[in-house]
């Protein structure tokens, strides 16, 4: 099984001015950080409030959630502070950690061709295996990282396909 580190969401909310934003934390006396274009501020999550774009909307990031049902905590805890609509939301990135009950030997599985494989140990400590839908990092201690996807199977495939990979060595 896999352990699930962060979801990185990306919301879509009615238009608020930064402005607005400020006021509302201010005033539930929650601690933010202001910056020319945007505002964040930590409730549970990590929240980035951009300013609002020419199509009359806010985006806004969020990150730290641990879970599927983290989404609906974020969004509740969203429209708490701010009392806005959620006009649409993406998942932009989903990491993940397994650790494989034995080590690696990272330059055998280097040599492997029938992927898209990057390792310099000089630069990094682990391997990259690159597949369309998330990146796999294997770590010769077992460890395993996986990024860049944006659903739950994908991270169930990439981890299926790295342990055959694995398991040949």
């Amino acid at each position: 099984m896999y352990e699930i580190r962060n979801i990185k969401i990306s919301l879509k909310i009615e238009e608020i001015p930064l402005n607005n934003v400020r006021m509302e934390l201010l005033e539930k006396n929650i601690e933010f950080k202001i910056y020319p274009n945007f505002i964040s501020f930590k409730k549970h999550f990590s929240f980035v409030i951009f300013r609002p774009s020419k199509n009359k909307t806010t985006h806004v990031n969020v990150s730290n959630v641990k879970n599927k049902d983290g989404f609906k905590e974020c969004v509740k805890t969203l429209k708490n502070v701010l009392k806005c609509k959620v006009i649409s939301f993406k998942i932009d990135n989903i990491i993940s950690t397994k650790h494989i009950e034995k080590t690696i030997d990272l330059p055998i599985l280097s040599k492997n061709q029938n992927y898209n494989i990057r390792y310099n140990p000089e630069q990094f400590p682990g391997l990259f295996i690159k597949f369309d839908i998330g990146t796999a990092i294997i770590y010769h201690t077992g460890n395993l990282v996986v990024v860049g996807c944006k659903k739950f199977t994908d991270i169930k495939w990439i981890i299926t396909n790295v342990c055959a990979i694995i398991s040949t060595l």
